[in-house]
């Protein structure tokens, strides 16, 4: 049985859907996800022998990512086997995601941290895997939740637990998939009261 929603969270909600209702964030989306039916389409496992430099780059801007130079330097083969291992190999998840982001992993591409591997994750399938990135720690601690375990430990473990807590925000806000946490937790970020209140602070 889902929790009765508090008169904090109802306002969070309600300021929430009338931003939206304006286009606020609609830059945003456009930029993130704009193209995510496409990536999607690429990445499926057939379609990974197709994969090129070109569409590779997109996607990685598309995810915020900011090492371009260093990105590039990675072989075309190289990213398609990282994308093949972090979507299709059988082993958890969790030791997927530490092969790709790790330092020591063996498919970290190089430019690619947590927020292109979760991406990915995320433009396969919205409904399962969150994206990780500065907006979603940075609107867990503007709305008072503990992030300390997203600092320490295997960076697996880590994304369950980012996971963990995007499920609960879903839960908590009424919003329809983790598509919409990552826009909700944008929004909290940069345009919600709580932010406001604590730029003034």
């Amino acid at each position: 049985m889902s929790q009765p929603v508090s008169k904090y969270d109802s306002d969070l909600i309600s300021e929430f859907t009338e931003a939206m209702a304006t286009g606020i964030l609609d830059n945003y989306i456009k930029r993130t996800f704009g193209k995510a039916s496409e990536f999607s389409e690429s990445l499926e496992e057939t379609q990974l022998h197709s994969l090129t430099t070109e569409l590779s780059l997109s996607i990685y801007r598309a995810s915020a990512g900011r090492k371009v130079g260093e990105f590039k330097k990675n072989s075309i083969e190289d990213i398609g086997d990282t994308i093949d291992f972090l979507l299709y190999d059988n082993i958890k998840l969790e030791g997927r995601f530490y092969e790709c982001v790790s330092d020591f992993g063996s498919y970290k591409l190089l430019g690619a941290g947590k927020e292109f591997i979760s991406y990915l994750l995320h433009i396969r399938d919205p409904s399962l895997f969150g994206m990780w990135n500065g907006s979603a720690e940075k609107s867990l601690k503007l709305l008072g939740w503990d992030t300390v375990n997203l600092k320490k430990g295997p960076w697996g473990i880590r994304y369950i637990d980012l996971l963990d807590m995007s499920y609960r925000i879903q839960s908590r806000f009424r919003l329809a998939d983790l598509r919409s946490v990552d826009q909700f937790n944008h929004w909290v970020v940069r345009f919600s009261p709580i932010s406001q209140i604590n730029k003034i602070i």
